[in-house]
């Protein structure tokens, strides 16, 4: 007498069910690559906003503390001050007259501010003086679309 063999398989419904399943995970998992895909371009324009507000602050930062005149074309700006109010529109070389191509959409607004700092070092209780109008406190914001990034600096005018 023969023994029946049983054989293990998919039923039609099983089968069915599975493929809703595996398209339902699938969908969701799509969705959430959707998602990061599309804000995927963020990082850059942070990115580039990071590093023309660094090269801007490296500027202001390399120029002198005070100078006996005021300038208003940036590529003549001598000293800190001359910075305060500086915004463009699409960032321009360090020369002021040659356009960066693709930061067309880029702002960039410079405020430089006197300052003066009191207080004291909780290290070893020493009392911090700068006189007023020997520091400068800058500012450095740039923008594209909603983003942007605002980078703060402290210069001193050594032995003034």
């Amino acid at each position: 007498m023969t023994r029946p063999c049983h054989q293990r398989a998919f039923t039609l419904i099983e089968l069915v069910i599975y493929i809703v399943v595996v398209s339902v995970g699938l969908a969701g998992v799509l969705a959430a690559f959707k998602q990061s895909v599309r804000q995927s371009a963020d990082p850059l324009v942070w990115k580039q906003a990071l590093l023309v507000a660094e090269g801007m602050m490296n500027e202001i930062l390399g120029k002198d503390f005070q100078a006996s005149e005021n300038i208003t074309e940036r590529a003549n700006f001598n000293n800190v001050s001359d910075y305060h109010g500086f915004a463009t529109t699409g960032i321009l070389a360090s020369d002021g007259a040659t356009a960066i191509p693709g930061l067309s959409n880029y702002t960039i607004a410079v405020a430089v501010t006197d300052t003066d700092f009191s207080g004291t070092n909780a290290a070893d209780a020493t009392i911090i003086t700068i006189p007023g109008g020997s520091a400068k406190r800058i500012t450095v914001t740039v923008a594209c679309g909603n983003q942007s990034i605002s980078l703060a600096a402290f210069r001193t005018g050594y032995g003034l």
